[in-house]
């Protein structure tokens, strides 16, 4: 996908996070735009995950802590490059960065690689450094209590007993 995808609120936002790492005019390609902005500066080998929402500070900066304190934990995981101050607003948007991972060709991941991957992931013990570990779908459920167009509400109320029963 080619930057110009992104509108242009995000794309001054991108110019302004490479500027920061020192990458301004190094290229940029975007990997993904849904609730994030995501793209890879391979020059930098990182990646530029922009929140399209400007009120996702206290998330964004969870993730890097969670996956900060998973890497050091030798967990599979994206860990976040190498910046710091992150997350950081620009613009009003929360910016984040993540290293580049090389793509492997050949194999795609099974159901067996994700659910090791769970696996071990949940029989971590949770610590101050990983609070999502202790409660992992608190922000579905504040998601579905408060976003009332996007589910019906017999949906709405079979996921959150379904969650409080987890």
């Amino acid at each position: 996908m080619m930057v110009d995808a992104a509108d242009p609120q995000t794309q001054r936002v991108l110019t302004r996070a490479l500027a920061r790492i020192g990458a301004a005019g190094r290229g940029a390609d975007l990997i993904s735009l849904h609730s994030n902005a995501i793209f890879a500066v391979p020059a930098v080998g990182l990646v530029v995950r922009i929140a399209t929402n400007p009120a996702a500070f206290e998330a964004v900066a969870a993730s890097v802590r969670v996956t900060r304190w998973l890497d050091a934990q030798g967990f599979a995981c994206v860990p976040p490059g190498e910046v710091a101050d992150q997350p950081m607003v620009i613009d009003g948007r929360v910016v984040s960065y993540w290293r580049l991972l090389p793509v492997v060709e050949g194999h795609s991941p099974t159901m067996v690689d994700l659910a090791t991957l769970l696996r071990d992931l949940h029989g971590r013990e949770p610590t101050e450094a990983a609070p999502l570990l202790r409660d992992p779908l608190s922000s579905v459920a504040a998601a579905a209590a408060t976003v009332t167009e996007a589910i019906s509400e017999s949906d709405r109320q079979w996921l959150g007993d379904r969650i409080a029963e987890l």
